[in-house]
């Protein structure tokens, strides 16, 4: 069979914004997105998505996905939205290869890994930050941008001010959650699941502890009884619909639908709703108010008791919370079955338009097009007909047999001889060949054409043993004097006068909010502890924030960012910890990092480091990274912890949340600015209960209006200390939190001397610990 390409002019629709960005779980949610006005999908692959128990997409679905969407000017975006392990990231390049190949729009990343990966195997393919990797503020935006994202999944917890702001200072594609299921926690920073159960939700595996009930324990010597046990912690799902032309307002590029693991009639369904608003604000057919039959529509399709708008225009509250039930509203099951016969019940169809010739003597010929797409062809000889010849009906029937293929022909125009005989086999092989060719076509300027041999040459630079950037024996004995330094993280003023009594801690890490925090208010603004602390022979560094938004940050108006500023530049700083990727972009555009910088930075655990390529697009930026929490230790010593920092004791936060438990039980208390870093003060103390009676402490940071959820025991890898000082690590740190003085004096005396190897092993002064995930890991 042949054909040829006379013309191929092809230009995309250029989709108007915001884009209608919907879930799917599996094919057919797919295809009722799509029908029902999706401009884009994202899904996930057999691996390395965020919803691992979702159905997902083999590898030959996914490429049928990827074309089926092209031939419609639909977008498929991929997630690879979960921490990857370094025995898993030699896999990553072939798992990707088909995909990239294929044309592939985008892909959705949490990992730093990843992101390295992509953009030395990958660099066609567009970035897109997943909210897993909790970019809060115009400083982690600006700075992916920088390191080459294309596109940002900010924190649900934003409001639509701070995305203005973002979008205004950043000027990058924005793509934010407007409707479906929220997390308590701020996405990627939520440990619960992995710490209490080994299911990690940076893995793609979370059990949705904050669906259970709780009880919260109130303060003492406070006028607050305890609080019944409710679902305190279950957010509302989010329903924007009435937000829609404020949100396009606000510059957000694509309007993204929670819920890959719902069912195929939720996908299309909350879809078709959202493209009518939508449509209704880009046609300028006024703002569309949401009907109640619209609203009632949107209750009945798998959305918990409850609604809400979300964070959009809304601080935090009890309003948002399910107290009373986490579970789902009953579905319509009527409702469900309009919406599979209207979307679910066919494929979209390419509609083109095809002539052929038939002929004695001739090969019968075709010429099919569709759009500014022509294609020419030939099939086989025509006979002359010796008794019957061909009838005009039976050759139209086969013409029109387009079956499961994509195309449609709105349009047949047959020129055939009278005397004319050729096998219906033949026409029939004629159409199917014109049809795949005509799909290819359409499809080609979307392909990229990479050779095997590119693929293998970049293998071998970054995986090869010889490149890889590790430390080798003889490097090793040649550092056998190195001996780990130890430092401490405090929490407390009490915390810090504890460790100002020991000689034998190198650094000591303060909450820049510890110091700044002072009621007296003094010309330097600091906490009276300062000058205590300048006395000290040993090393200071300033934690910057957990959380950093733009206006809690120094845009609102307050000072609170020159404060800060003057901190960090203080002769006496040594360096600076960093909690997440907006702190180095703060840090990055006030120039306190890179070249010049003489500070050391040191990226925290929550900067995650998976895999060896993870530190890699950092190392311009931080000098020492933080071993995760996640990694058990045949995995850490896979991936090497040389020159890392090591936390061998410490309460490990196990959620980060916007929401104020206290808030919501109690009501906001304010008036705690100045002392809530104090937990020993038992005014302050607030644990939430389980249903095992067990209590995890919550410390709320009202300077960023945060509530920090803590596991109930310390982490303590006391009995892995002489197996980890083998591997040259370059710090021990001790993290304090809500430990008393006189605690945190015995943790101090005892890690101390074991560090130093002054004493045996012996039994710690806190009964009750985790080894967390060292010996089990994660799935």
């Amino acid at each position: 069979m042949n054909n040829s390409v006379y013309e191929s002019k092809q230009n995309d629709v250029n989709i108007t914004y915001p884009e209608l960005l919907a879930p799917a779980g599996n094919k057919e949610s797919l295809i009722g997105a799509f029908n029902a006005g999706a401009d884009a999908v994202y899904l996930a692959g057999e691996r390395f998505g965020a919803r691992a128990y979702a159905t997902n997409f083999s590898k030959e679905e996914l490429l049928e996905a990827i074309d089926y969407a092209h031939l419609f000017h639909k977008k498929i975006y991929l997630t690879v939205n979960t921490l990857i392990k370094q025995s898993e990231l030699l896999e990553m390049v072939d798992y990707l290869s088909p995909f990239y190949e294929a044309g592939l729009d985008g892909i959705i990343i949490q990992d730093l890994g990843v992101f390295t990966l992509i953009q030395i195997f990958f660099p066609e393919l567009e970035i897109h930050i997943s909210t897993q990797m909790t970019i809060t503020s115009s400083y982690g935006a600006i700075f992916m941008k920088e390191l080459g994202a294309s596109r940002i999944v900010p924190a649900r917890e934003l409001t639509l001010e701070e995305i203005k702001i973002i979008k205004r200072k950043c000027n990058i594609e924005i793509e934010t959650f407007i409707h479906g299921a929220m997390c308590y926690s701020y996405s990627g920073a939520c440990l619960f699941s992995s710490m209490l159960g080994g299911r990690s939700g940076n893995r793609g595996r979370c059990a949705q502890p904050c669906r259970l009930s709780y009880q919260v324990l109130c303060p003492e010597n406070k006028n607050i009884s305890c609080s019944k046990e409710t679902f305190c912690i279950s957010m509302k799902d989010m329903c924007t619909i009435d937000m829609v032309p404020q949100m396009a307002d606000a510059g957000i590029d694509s309007f993204k639908i929670e819920g890959r693991m719902k069912k195929p009639e939720y996908a299309a369904g909350v879809s078709a709703i959202y493209r009518k608003y939508l449509d209704f604000y880009i046609k300028g057919n006024g703002t569309g108010t949401v009907t109640k039959s619209d609203r009632k529509y949107l209750e009945q399709l798998y959305t918990r008791s409850m609604q809400h708008t979300g964070y959009y225009n809304h601080h935090n509250g009890k309003d948002m919370i399910t107290m009373e039930t986490p579970s789902y509203n009953g579905v319509d099951d009527v409702l469900l079955q309009e919406i599979r016969a209207r979307y679910l019940s066919s494929t979209m169809k390419r509609t083109a338009q095809l002539f052929v010739r038939i002929k004695p003597g001739e090969a019968i010929s075709y010429s099919l097009n569709c759009g500014m797409v022509t294609l020419e062809g030939l099939g086989e000889t025509v006979q002359q007909a010796q008794s019957r010849p061909l009838l005009k009906e039976d050759v139209m029937k086969q013409l029109n047999k387009t079956g499961n293929t994509n195309i449609v022909f709105d349009q047949i125009e047959l020129d055939l001889s009278p005397d004319s005989f050729i096998s219906l086999k033949a026409i029939n092989e004629m159409r199917r060949h014109a049809v795949h060719s005509l799909e290819e076509e359409l499809l080609r300027h979307k392909k990229r054409n990479v050779t095997d041999t590119l693929y293998q040459t970049k293998y071998d630079e970054i995986f090869s043993d010889k490149s890889k950037e590790k430390i080798d024996n003889k490097n090793k004995s040649d550092l056998s004097n190195l001996h780990p330094k130890t430092a401490i993280t405090v929490s407390t003023t009490e915390q810090i006068k504890r460790v100002l009594k020991f000689q034998s801690i190198h650094k000591v890490y303060v909450p820049a909010d510890l110091i700044l925090n002072n009621e007296n208010q003094s010309a330097a603004y600091y906490n009276p502890i300062w000058e205590e602390l300048k006395k000290w022979k040993g090393e200071i560094y300033i934690i910057l924030p957990q959380i950093i938004r733009d206006l809690s940050f120094g845009m609102d108006g307050s000072d609170y960012n020159d404060k800060m500023l003057l901190l960090l530049k203080q002769e006496m700083v040594r360096g600076y910890i960093v909690k997440n990727l907006d702190g180095l972009g703060f840090l990055f555009q006030n120039q306190l990092l890179g070249a010049g910088n003489n500070k050391e930075i040191i990226a925290d655990a929550g900067i995650y480091q998976f895999n060896e390529l993870s530190s890699h697009i950092l190392k311009s930026f931080v000098d020492i990274f933080t071993i995760p929490y996640e990694l058990n230790l045949a995995e850490l010593l896979n991936k090497g912890v040389f020159n890392m920092e090591i936390p061998i004791y410490g309460r490990i936060p196990m959620m980060v949340s916007a929401n104020c438990i206290r808030k919501t039980t109690s009501g906001c208390d304010m008036g705690r600015r100045q002392d809530y870093y104090d937990f020993s003060n038992k005014e302050n103390q607030l644990y939430l209960r389980d249903r095992y009676q067990t209590k995890f402490p919550v410390v709320c940071d009202c300077t960023h209006c945060i509530n920090m959820i803590y596991n109930s025991v310390p982490l303590s890898l006391h009995s892995y200390l002489e197996r980890l000082k083998r591997e040259k690590p370059h710090t021990f740190r001790i993290d304090l939190t809500v430990e008393t003085g006189e605690e945190s004096e015995a943790v101090l005396r005892y890690l101390t001397e074991l560090i130093d190897g002054e004493k045996s092993l012996g039994e710690p002064p806190y009964k009750n610990y985790t080894k967390g995930h060292f010996a089990r890991g994660v799935e």
